[in-house]
């Protein structure tokens, strides 16, 4: 190791403070994998929001539960609040388009979610939703303010991944 090492960690760890400090959040993406939530464990006293891939919508537009209920437990008693990710099943365009197109469906989504998130005592969803059709831009953002409208009143929140645009 060289001498720079110990005091560049010292200064991550004063790093991680500030930003603690100033309100900022670590946030922790829990990948579906065994390493991954083995990870967020050894890591959990420098976490404060984790996302894991708990939840996904079908091609019929309905959700799927996969949560891992030992980490649910597992959070609860280190004060690591979860924010699982919301995603369209292998990221198919098609489901996302059914989603955005289809109000009885939006409509059910919506309601599972909020059910999930009070029964798991969740800090919220992170909506993923991958492959959007260009033509859907505006069908998605309705949905978003629906739900988040829905979800406000529960006390949980809400965030989006947005694509990045290509120059």
């Amino acid at each position: 190791m060289n001498r720079r090492g110990p005091i560049g960690i010292v200064a991550l760890f004063a790093l991680c403070s500030q930003a603690n400090a100033a309100g900022l959040q670590r946030h922790f993406y829990v990948a579906a994998q065994d390493e991954s939530v083995e990870s967020l464990k050894r890591h959990a006293a420098d976490v404060d929001l984790a996302s894991p891939q708990w939840f996904q919508v079908d091609g019929s537009g309905r959700l799927v539960n996969q949560v891992d209920a030992a980490v649910a437990v597992w959070s609860k008693e280190k004060k690591v609040r979860l924010m699982p990710l919301v995603l369209n099943q292998g990221f198919q365009t098609d489901i996302v388009h059914l989603v955005l197109t289809d109000p009885a469906i939006q409509a059910d989504l919506a309601r599972d979610l909020l059910e999930a998130g009070l029964r798991l005592r969740l800090r919220g969803f992170h909506l993923d939703f991958e492959n959007v059709p260009a033509e859907d831009r505006t069908a998605l953002t309705a949905f978003v303010r629906t739900l988040a409208g829905r979800r406000r009143s529960r006390g949980l929140r809400l965030s989006i991944a947005v694509p990045v645009p290509l120059w």
